[in-house]
């Protein structure tokens, strides 16, 4: 896992540069209310180019076309998320994915890099979404999303050494599958005849 100190530098080094600050001026100047998808993959890969910049062989994409991350910081994984004005509740990672990679000990943090412009502001928070599992809840199209207007309103960065452990982090997110599996379960039948291979962490 990665101290603050690096995270809000690594911030610092994206808003910072230029190809970002040109892009983004681009972008404000033709927003709409199909900006952020159609955006969405250009930031991405203009982040991932800064990173790679600045920190060379520490970055490195993922090898599957469908992963669960955008890329790596030496082992820890960062997924980019861009936005605009609209407060939503976008779809970070799927839970299968998030729950198989964590309980299998393949992660201990999945980070977000997440531009949203809010109020005529580009915003930049990077920020390991297992320390506020409050404002991700797990859907029941077995989606990860971000509640952003919650976690807007109340983000406030997290001490390194309040940050939750890997016990604690488990036992949310265990809780947060069972709850998901048990909603789907509700008023679907054929999705209720599985619930005993279901209920506990599995597929």
């Amino acid at each position: 896992m990665m101290k603050n100190k690096e995270l809000c530098w690594l911030e610092k080094m994206i808003m910072s540069n230029s190809l970002m600050v040109n892009k983004l001026n681009t972008i404000a100047r033709r927003k709409g209310k199909e900006t952020g998808q159609r955006f969405s993959t250009e930031i991405e890969e203009l982040v991932i180019k800064i990173l790679k910049g600045n920190l060379g062989s520490r970055v490195s994409s993922p090898t599957a076309s469908r992963s669960m991350y955008d890329l790596k910081i030496d082992n820890d994984v960062f997924n980019v998320k861009f936005g605009m004005e609209v407060m939503g509740c976008p779809n970070v990672v799927s839970t299968k994915n998030l729950m198989d990679a964590y309980l299998k000990c393949k992660i201990d943090s999945y980070y977000l890099i997440k531009i949203k412009y809010i109020n005529g502001v580009f915003d930049l928070k990077i920020f390991d979404i297992l320390n506020y599992l409050d404002y991700i809840p797990f859907a029941t199209d077995k989606q990860a999303k971000i509640e952003e207007k919650r976690f807007y309103d109340n983000y406030i960065p997290i001490l390194d050494d309040l940050q939750l452990d890997i016990k604690e982090k488990s036992r949310i997110l265990m809780g947060k599958w069972n709850d998901m599996w048990e909603r789907r379960c509700k008023n679907d039948t054929k999705t209720k005849n599985k619930i005993k291979t279901l209920y506990k962490y599995g597929y």
